[in-house]
């Protein structure tokens, strides 16, 4: 009797420690067609994907879609990394020219004074003072853009 409280006792805590860490998602689409980039030191929303458990529950996780159709433009291989609820890491490869210059576009538009450019590398500060580094390197056609929150 006495090891089975005890052995149940154990399992209480071990459960306990797993909920202290926090849950994880790892969720893979391979296709989406989103109405705007969710960017970095942004809220995590999952209305975009198919992930029917709520993403309320989830404090850490990576999304990865092989093509999304974003309103300006498309992108392949897209991952999206997020802690605490709070996008840290997105990155996606577009192909050609025209397809970056729309992405410049469409952070001109959305950030306006904050927007910086010089050479490969994007600065963008946030509403609340905070910085995204956007860092765009070429392979062939494709450019692959990562944006870190710092």
């Amino acid at each position: 009797m006495k090891a089975y409280f005890f052995l149940t006792a154990l399992l209480f805590a071990i459960s306990f420690s797993g909920n202290a860490q926090g849950t994880g998602i790892n969720h893979y689409q391979r296709k989406v067609k989103s109405a705007s980039l969710q960017c970095p030191g942004e809220l995590f929303s999952s209305k975009d994907y198919l992930i029917v458990v709520p993403d309320s529950i989830y404090s850490f996780g990576k999304v990865i879609v092989k093509k999304i159709n974003f309103s300006a433009f498309t992108a392949n291989s897209f991952q999206l990394r997020f802690e605490n609820n709070v996008i840290q890491n997105v990155e996606f490869t577009v192909k050609g020219k025209a397809s970056l210059e729309k992405f410049s576009e469409l952070m001109k538009v959305r950030f306006g004074t904050g927007f910086t450019m010089s050479d490969c590398v994007y600065s963008i500060t946030l509403e609340n003072g905070q910085r995204v580094k956007c860092v765009i390197t070429q392979r062939g056609r494709k450019r692959i853009i990562s944006m870190k929150y710092e």
